[in-house]
């Protein structure tokens, strides 16, 4: 196999990785967009289009590609943040009915179940649940900042190299040529 073919392989298994991706992406989306409503309940894992874990690195995926065509600008970060976080409410089917059940019970005004054990493993998760989202969303702001750090550095080494390739070595400045104090002030 030439290196052609290989670069042309690599290619489009890159594109295709990406559009699965982003199917993954909206399908979970999707998802979100349906229980909306639920969410704040807790809602079983089975209904995600695949695994926490995946939809997690998906996202992750998504969120760092420098500039994923058709997908850009801080709506989608917030998007995808918003998405992130919710993994935190998508919990095991037992959890989820049981929720479920307090849930309707409470909207029919059925206070019963208020001093039951139900209703404090209920409200426990509901605990774990916001300390789960608050992390994720931590874990989210600081994929997003390792982000942009790497995009500026990468923007600086593109200037210098187009800096080295029109400036004559002979027009840069050197060292000796500054100030001494400017240049103590950059040095310490």
């Amino acid at each position: 196999m030439t290196e052609n073919n290989k670069m042309e392989q690599h290619e489009s298994h890159s594109k295709n990785v990406t559009t699965n991706v982003r199917q993954l992406v909206r399908a979970y989306q999707e998802v979100l967009r349906t229980l909306a409503d639920q969410l704040p309940f807790g809602v079983p894992e089975a209904l995600l289009p695949a695994k926490k874990d995946i939809i997690r690195r998906a996202l992750k995926k998504l969120a760092t590609s420098a500039s994923p065509s058709g997908w850009s600008g801080p709506t989608l970060v917030s998007e995808l943040r918003s998405a992130y976080v919710a993994l935190a409410n998508f919990i095991s089917n037992a959890e989820a009915q049981e929720a479920m059940r307090l849930h309707q019970a409470l909207s029919r005004g059925d206070r019963s179940f208020l001093d039951s054990d139900v209703t404090a493993r209920v409200t426990a998760r509901a605990r774990r649940i916001e300390q789960e989202a608050t992390q994720l969303g931590a874990e989210f702001d600081h994929l997003i900042s390792d982000r942009d750090a790497s995009n500026l550095l990468a923007e600086i080494d593109t200037l210098l190299t187009e800096f080295k390739s029109t400036t004559p070595a002979s027009k840069r400045l050197k060292p000796n040529d500054l100030d001494s104090d400017w240049v103590d002030m950059f040095t310490t």
